[in-house]
């Protein structure tokens, strides 16, 4: 592999990531097949740019598979990490094990090489995807509806996500991952994460890159030492609790924010918070405590409103759920180029246009 290798290609065959490319000028492709996947990126930086990643100091080269040695992602998992420097992208997998076969094929590109070695994509349907904004219609048929999936408790999944929590609690942990160990069809299976998740006061940075997530729990809000959020290309996460604002520390974050409610590049719409199709999904969101004041909720029924506000480094769509106007009222103003109040959605909000095309 080298400067003027074509840049790969990918697919997924259940839970093994398959990275196809041409190391020479010839007709031979070579595929390596990483097993049973629980954590990849594929991205910045760069040849030119390596020298800003943060494994450069280890021995980190161009056009090389390297195998990371105590590794820094998934410290509880057993699988291994490995990074692959392309000449346009960085590739970084966390697998089992890995497997290579190199075949000559008469392809006219790496992706026609890998359908002649390895057939027809697989319709698996695990990739999140944020096709959940209806920018059309007229009145309310044109508005997304809330998430409403419900999160089934008895899976092995969701068992390991506990176990985490709990793995961290315990050891006091600054860094960590809840989906971590997680095969790519198990990450599927996750939709919210549990409410214990507020236990871990000591956590500073926590990580759901390309996680399935649709909501958070408003427990986060008691991460009183939390600093960085990553949630990038969750892109079924359209929104946050306003418990989150909680977290005063909490200075950066990494969202998608084109898959969030009301983002500047489309401005699409936010669902209508009284609407009957979104009783179910809000069923899933209602803290048992008012977001603004901390009073209890029992035997109240929430004054629910939207409000987006500066929250770690990004502009984010918050749920609040009040006990009363007068915790209305108390929300902070929201940052220029937001609508400038507390609302319900709809058609009849007016956001200002997006700059996107």
């Amino acid at each position: 592999m080298n400067a003027s290798s074509a840049a790969p290609a990918f697919r997924w065959q259940g839970d093994d990531l398959c990275v196809g490319y041409r190391p020479d000028g010839d007709e031979t492709y070579t595929i390596v097949r990483f097993h049973d996947v629980t954590w990849s990126y594929s991205g910045y930086p760069n040849d030119e740019g390596l020298e800003e990643h943060r494994l450069q100091d280890r021995g980190l080269e161009s056009y090389r598979f390297h195998e990371v040695v105590s590794s820094d992602r998934e410290v509880d998992s057993p699988n291994r990490h490995y990074v692959a420097t392309f000449h346009d992208i960085t590739l970084e997998v966390h697998a089992a094990r890995y497997s290579v076969e190199a075949r000559s094929v008469e392809a006219t590109s790496i992706d026609n090489a890998m359908y002649l070695i390895l057939g027809p994509i697989e319709q698996r349907g695990m990739k999140p995807h944020f096709q959940c904004f209806n920018m059309g219609g007229s009145k309310h048929s044109g508005l997304p509806v809330l998430h409403s999936e419900d999160q089934d408790t008895t899976t092995l999944a969701w068992a390991r996500v506990l176990d985490n929590i709990e793995t961290a609690r315990r050891d006091g942990r600054l860094r960590f991952e809840p989906l971590a160990g997680l095969k790519r069809s198990q990450r599927a299976q996750i939709f919210t994460l549990p409410d214990t998740i507020g236990s871990l006061d000591a956590v500073e940075e926590i990580f759901l890159y390309g996680s399935h997530l649709v909501r958070l729990p408003p427990e986060i809000g008691r991460m009183a030492s939390l600093k960085y959020l990553d949630v990038y290309t969750s892109y079924t996460l359209h929104f946050f609790p306003y418990e989150l604002t909680r977290c005063t520390k909490l200075t950066s974050s990494r969202v998608s924010t084109r898959a969030l409610y009301g983002n500047r590049k489309y401005r699409p719409r936010f669902p209508h918070l009284k609407l009957l199709e979104n009783q179910a999904g809000l069923s899933k969101v209602t803290p048992k405590e008012c977001s603004v004041c901390g009073e209890s909720l029992v035997g109240l029924k929430p004054i629910r409103r939207w409000i987006t506000l500066a929250v770690g480094s990004d502009d984010l769509p918050l749920l609040v759920n009040a006990c009363s106007m007068a915790c209305i009222k108390r929300l902070p103003s929201p940052p220029e180029g937001y609508v400038q109040k507390p609302y319900i959605g709809g058609h009849h909000v007016h956001q200002t246009p997006s700059y996107g095309i």
